[in-house]
């Protein structure tokens, strides 16, 4: 279960709902990957990049790439 319990798709109409909302087949959503939330129609991106968390990434695979193999 993915916590769509509202979700209803009818393969002969080819529409879905959600709640109170309709889609047709083609019909755009938009979805907050942050939040967690759908929104109707086609909305703006914004890219961010997470900067802070790559550079902490990295420093944990320079040290990986330093570290001598427990054996």
């Amino acid at each position: 279960m993915a916590g769509c319990d509202q979700l209803r798709i009818n393969l002969t109409t080819r529409r879905l709902s959600v709640g109170d909302s309709t889609l047709g087949e083609g019909e755009w959503i938009s979805i907050d990957g942050n939040k967690g939330a759908v929104y109707l129609g086609r909305h703006n991106i914004l890219h961010e990049r997470p900067n802070a968390e790559l550079a902490e990434l990295d420093g944990w695979r320079q040290g990986a790439a330093t570290s001598p193999i427990a054996g």
